[in-house]
């Protein structure tokens, strides 16, 4: 589950090739949608830091990551065809990972597709291997390209990624059982784009796609001597556009516009181990609820440098300035509740600006704005959270989160370094959290008394205030000869106001170095580089009430402790057909755990990858 600026789960946006992978039934906290990608399919991850909300809408309060996937760009020959086959071996895990794929054109028409098998065991963490942490996973995806001429293009691209018994680990105990089987994601989508344009407009971007995202939990309740089958599915349609125009030397614009319906059917069927009795239960959703996203966005970049210039002033100064407006629908009827049909609108807007200082280095800074609109996890959810001991029940009166985001830095960007620094100040405000206060419980037997077994019913409120402060910085030095130096550095902190108490799963300072050698005369490659984690003991009394961070519970809990990992890794290719990658991971075999994580990260872990083109 990836963290921006302390934010994950649907505080942060995840695309891929600009299509939303977030739905309305993403919850808050960690969650595993980011791995129904196949990393064998991405030619580039762009990661925006902090609120992005003007150009894609809600979610993006801690960030947003965009997946690019690969596609054909060579057409040079008629006819050209790269087949590649690709394997994969760890130790940690007993990884076992097959991957073959093409890359092809036929005079203007372009391909790549492929298919990828991936086995893993228990996880090996030090000298232990830990329980149902491994699964099975197959994936395909095709893209089709056509190129009509230089400046338009059409594709359709299809994906699919199947995960089969993914253990949720921490649910395995006295004799429990959870699996996410299957876990599902599906996608097509159909893109154009025209290069070009006349009167000023550049390239139009268009985008079709159909998104189906199907999750199954398989519960066994020990205690209780029941299975549980939960199924949710996601359908969602998406359109969005966007154009580039030039009205005058040193302006540009963009608009954009996007639109997603979301269809969501889900459904509950509990079966008694004993007498093998079935009843069907409502599902974590109403069974045909519809959420449906609108929003539309104006980006102006203003170069002043280049506005001047017919005037001969020289002003190293470019603005960003932007705006934007969403609406959020939903139309649901939880059962006891009634009919939900509520739309939530909001506006946003950025500004930022950057002034070079030399040729090579640049001051910036900017205000922007970010909101999550409340999704159906938030307003129409009816579920049991038997770990929290709640029932999470409807709220459709909810406003949408927001944050401010102050920030400052420098960039670097000279012959042989290359260099950022960032300080940001982010203000939340509506923040929306579970609370119990005043819900009641679900008195099974009616005797108005709250009976053990029986849960309390939670809600979702804007009764969240919270300010999250840090420090990010990253450097590049080329230091000749093939040899370069990276590091990376981040610092975060919350404070939760209304509470009075550390922001929850804020993760403690994170710092990464290493040297970096290839030659320059022979095909190899090598890396040795140190992970440095800090120990994260500001902890929130949700902090101290999950296993995750504190096992034990309560007051006593020290939070994780810091850890370091030293780590080598290369590459050699003896022939263009063969690409031989060796990766010798925490070199000390120490045991540690990433901040809130359900399980602890890998022991000694050695990856070997053999990758063959024909």
């Amino acid at each position: 589950s990836p963290f921006l600026r302390g934010q994950t789960g649907n505080r942060v946006l995840v695309l891929v090739d600009g299509i939303r992978l977030n739905n309305s039934t993403f919850r808050f906290g960690p969650n595993q949608y980011l791995n129904t990608v196949d990393p064998f399919t991405i030619d580039r991850v762009e990661i925006v830091r902090g609120p992005a909300s003007v150009l894609h809408g809600s979610d993006a309060l801690g960030g947003v990551i965009h997946v690019i996937t690969k596609r054909r760009l060579d057409y040079a020959s008629p006819f050209d065809a790269d087949i590649r086959s690709t394997a994969r071996l760890g130790s940690a895990a007993q990884e076992k990972t097959l991957r073959a794929d093409t890359s092809a054109n036929y005079e203007q028409f372009g391909m790549v597709a492929g298919m990828t098998f991936r086995d893993f065991a228990d996880l090996r963490s030090g000298a232990e291997r830990q329980d149902h942490t491994g699964y099975d996973e197959l994936a395909g995806d095709v893209r089709l390209q056509y190129r009509i001429d230089d400046d338009h293009r059409i594709a359709f691209a299809f994906q699919r990624v199947d995960q089969d018994r993914v253990p949720r680990t921490g649910a395995f105990e006295n004799g429990d059982e959870f699996f996410f089987d299957p876990q599902r994601r599906t996608l097509y989508a159909l893109e154009h784009e025209l290069e070009d344009l006349p009167w000023g407009f550049g390239t139009l971007r268009t985008t079709l796609s159909f998104q189906d995202q199907l999750e199954v939990r398989r519960r066994l309740e020990a205690a209780e001597m029941r299975t549980r089958r939960e199924e949710d599915r996601v359908e969602t349609i998406g359109f969005t556009s966007d154009i580039d125009h030039v009205p005058m030397q040193g302006l540009l614009l963009t608009a954009g516009v996007e639109v997603y319906h979301d269809d969501v059917s889900s459904e509950r069927v509990d079966r008694t181990t004993d007498t093998l009795v079935e009843s069907e239960e409502r599902g974590a959703f109403p069974d045909g609820t519809e959420y449906d996203t609108l929003g539309a966005y104006l980006e102006s970049r203003i170069d002043i440098a280049e506005l001047l210039a017919p005037v001969a002033i020289d002003v190293p100064l470019q603005l960003l300035l932007g705006g934007r407006y969403s609406r959020y629908g939903v139309e649901s009827e939880p059962p006891g509740f009634g009919e939900v049909d509520e739309t939530f609108d909001a506006f946003t807007g950025s500004i930022g600006a950057t002034f070079a200082l030399t040729s090579g280095v640049s001051l910036v800074g900017s205000i922007a704005q970010g909101f999550r609109a409340p999704n159906l996890d938030d307003t129409v959810v009816l579920k049991e959270e038997t770990d929290l001991g709640v029932i999470d029940s409807p709220n459709p009166d909810l406003d949408p989160e927001e944050v401010v985001n102050y920030e400052a830095g420098i960039k670097i960007r000279e012959r042989r370094l290359a260099a950022e620094a960032f300080y940001f100040y982010s203000d939340y405000d509506d923040l929306i959290e579970r609370t119990t206060e005043g819900t009641g419980f679900d008195d099974a037997n009616g005797n108005g008394v709250r009976d053990p077994g029986e849960l309390s019913f939670a809600q979702r409120r804007n009764i969240g205030k919270a300010v999250i402060q840090g420090v990010e910085a990253t450097a590049d030095v080329d230091l000749g000869r093939g040899f370069s130096l990276a590091g990376q550095f981040s610092w975060i902190r919350g404070e939760n106001e209304s509470d009075d108490e550390p922001v929850r799963r804020i993760p403690p300072i994170l710092g990464r170095g290493g040297v970096l050698y290839e030659s320059p005369e022979l095909p190899y490659w090598i890396e040795f580089f140190a992970r440095v984690a800090g120990r994260q003991d500001r902890l929130s009394s949700g902090d101290r009430s999950d296993p995750r961070i504190c096992p034990d519970g309560g007051d006593g809990c020290d939070g994780t402790p810091g850890w370091y990992t030293l780590n080598l890794r290369g590459g050699w290719q003896p022939h263009e057909a063969i690409e031989l990658q060796l990766a010798l991971e925490n070199l000390a075999a120490e045991r540690y755990r990433i901040h809130g994580s359900g399980i602890d990260a890998p022991g000694f872990n050695a990856v070997g990858t053999l990758t063959m083109r024909f």
